[in-house]
C-alpha cells in the first residue's frame, strides 16, 4: 500500500483550488463580456437611433421595461399625461417608441395609400390580439392583428363597404332594439327598489354594448341585459384579456412565451385570451348556416353575418369559413369594450359638468 505524503496532498489541493480559480475567472470574463456587449449595444443604439433627439425619461431610452413597469401599475394613462407636461408633445417612451400628443400625424401614420402603408408598417404591438386555435394550434390573425399590408388589404377589401355610414345605418334598427331593452331593464330595477338605492350604470353599459354587438352581428343579443349579469364569464375573461394586452404590448415578443406557447396552453397556465369569443362566434355561424331559410329569417333585417356571407359569395377566393370567423371576431373584440368605455366616459364627464365638477 502506498501512502501519499503531505507534499502530494498539497499539490492536489493546490491544483484543485487553481482549477476553481481558473473556472471562476473564465465565468467572470464571459459575464463581463456579455454585460459590456449589452452596454455597447445600448450605447450604439442610443447614439445611432433616429429618436435620440426626442426627449423622455432616461431609462425609457434603453429599455421597454420602463413602460412595462408603469403599465402594470394600472396608471400609465396618467403617467403619460405627466410626461407630456414635462417633455412636450413628443415623448420617447421606449428605445423605438414615441408617444405623440397632437392629431396632425394621424392621417399619415394611418394612411391608406400604398406609399403610406409601406412607410408606416404595423409593428409587433398588434400581433398579441391574435388567437391560437385550441384544436389545431394555429394562430388566427384578424383584421386588427394582421400586420402584412398586402394581406390586410386583401382581407379588408371584401367587407370594407359594410362599415360605411350607409351600411351601418342598415343595422341601426337592431341597435334601437337593444337601447329599448336597456331602458326597460333599468326601469324595472329602479322601480323595483321604489327609487331607493342605486345601480352600477357602468356594468349595465357593458351589458348593453355586448348585446348590441351580438344583435348587429347575429341578430341575437348575447343575453347580458336579460340576465343582468355576466352569466357565462365572457365579460370577465375579456376584461382580463385586455389587461394582458396592456401588459404584453410593451414587450410584444413575450406573447410567444406566455400566450402563443403550446406548452403553456397544455398546462393550462397561459394568460386569458379571446378563445371563448372565437367559440361563441363559431357557434352562431354554425347555427345560422344550419337553419332552414324560414319566412321569419327572410323578412328580418340583414345583419353583419349576412353581409359576411354575401362577401363570401362575391369573393370566394378570399373569404372562406375561417375568414368569416375572423370578420365576426373583429366585430366582437373591437366593438364592445371600446364602445362601453366611450359611453361611460361621455356620461361621467357630462354629469361632472352638470354638477359643477363635483364627483
Amino acid at each position: 500500500m502506498t501512502v501519499r505524503g503531505l507534499d502530494d496532498w498539497t499539490f492536489m489541493v493546490s491544483t484543485s483550488i487553481n482549477g476553481i480559480s481558473v473556472s471562476l475567472t473564465a465565468n467572470l470574463l464571459v459575464i463581463a463580456t456579455l454585460v459590456l456587449t449589452l452596454l455597447g449595444d445600448f450605447a450604439v443604439s442610443h447614439l445611432l437611433s433616429p429618436l435620440r433627439s426626442i426627449p423622455g425619461p432616461f431609462l425609457a431610452r434603453y429599455t421597454n421595461l420602463y413602460r412595462l413597469y408603469h403599465t402594470t401599475r394600472g396608471s400609465f394613462h396618467l403617467h403619460i399625461t405627466r410626461l407630456h407636461k414635462t417633455y412636450g408633445p413628443d415623448v420617447r417612451i421606449g428605445p423605438n417608441t414615441v408617444d405623440i400628443d397632437y392629431p396632425e400625424p394621424i392621417k399619415v401614420v394611418f394612411g391608406t395609400t400604398t406609399k403610406q402603408k409601406a412607410e408606416w408598417k404595423k409593428t409587433g404591438f398588434y400581433l398579441s390580439s391574435s388567437t391560437r386555435v385550441k384544436e389545431t394550434g394555429e394562430i388566427m390573425y384578424n383584421l386588427f392583428s394582421q400586420i402584412d399590408p398586402e394581406l390586410h388589404a386583401k382581407w379588408k377589401r371584401p367587407v370594407a363597404k359594410y362599415y360605411s355610414a350607409a351600411a351601418v345605418a342598415r343595422v341601426e334598427s337592431k341597435m334601437d332594439e337593444v337601447v329599448d331593452m336597456l331602458c326597460q331593464e333599468l326601469d324595472k330595477r329602479v322601480s323595483g327598489n321604489n327609487g331607493q338605492g342605486g345601480i352600477d350604470l357602468g356594468k349595465w353599459i357593458v351589458y348593453y354594448t355586448w348585446d348590441v354587438i351580438g344583435n348587429v352581428t347575429f341578430s341575437q343579443p348575447l343575453g347580458y341585459l336579460r340576465e343582468g349579469k355576466d352569466f357565462d364569464g365572457t365579460l370577465l375573461t375579456a376584461d382580463k384579456t385586455l389587461d394582458y394586452f396592456a401588459f404584453i404590448t410593451s414587450i410584444p415578443w413575450l406573447d410567444y412565451v406566455f400566450d402563443k406557447n403550446r406548452i403553456m396552453r397544455i398546462m393550462r397556465i397561459a394568460p386569458p385570451s379571446f378563445n371563448h369569443i372565437v367559440g361563441l362566434s363559431v357557434g352562431h355561424i354554425m347555427k345560422r348556416f344550419q337553419e332552414d331559410q324560414s319566412t321569419e329569417q327572410k323578412n328580418r333585417d340583414a345583419d353583419y353575418l349576412d353581409m359576411f356571407h354575401e362577401a363570401r359569395q362575391k369573393w370566394p377566393e378570399v373569404v372562406d369559413d375561417a375568414m368569416v370567423v375572423r370578420y365576426t371576431l373583429s366585430n366582437m373584440i373591437a366593438g364592445a369594450d371600446t364602445t362601453s368605455s366611450i359611453i361611460k366616459a361621455a356620461i361621467y364627464y357630462s354629469m361632472m359638468a352638470e354638477w359643477g365638477g363635483k364627483s
